[in-house]
């Protein structure tokens, strides 16, 4: 919608919805990426889940990106030291997937997780449903109570 009414005001503009293409198995990744987007645009910080980490949701931000011509003002990236370092998503991951965080994790670029044991995770053990364990366990925002 964002799109349509950027293209309806002159502006060339396509949208990025936040579907992932899980046709080639051997990537395990987007050809675009909404959480580098969000990060530079200055909505969040990468958890050591890889997940997007924003101010008010925590990791429970949805994505769907806008590329477009029209000129936007946009916030810093922010200043952040990260998460909490609680380990609590890496303790808690079924398939170990984030046990390699060490030495890697940047709350500026992520980090790459062990993509083929999420993926085998979530498509052999879990019936193809994402398991959401790392978003459950992060305490950088809880809902008020």
């Amino acid at each position: 919608k964002i799109a349509r009414l950027l293209e309806d005001r002159g502006h060339t503009s396509t949208g990025i919805g936040p579907e992932a293409d899980i046709g080639d198995y051997g990537r395990l990744k987007g050809d675009f990426s909404h959480k580098h987007s969000a990060v530079i645009c200055g909505l969040g910080i990468f958890g050591i889940n890889t997940l997007l980490l924003a101010p008010k949701y925590g990791p429970r931000a949805r994505l769907a990106s806008v590329i477009t011509k029209a000129e936007l003002k946009y916030n810093s990236p922010l200043q952040d030291d990260g998460c909490t370092g609680c380990l609590e998503c890496v303790s808690r991951c079924p398939s170990g997937a984030l046990s390699r965080w060490e030495g890697n994790y940047s709350p500026a670029s992520g980090w790459v997780i062990d993509k083929e044991r999420c993926a085998h995770y979530i498509f052999a053990q879990n019936g193809g449903k994402r398991c959401g364990i790392c978003v459950a366990a992060c305490p950088y925002w809880r809902p008020e109570a």
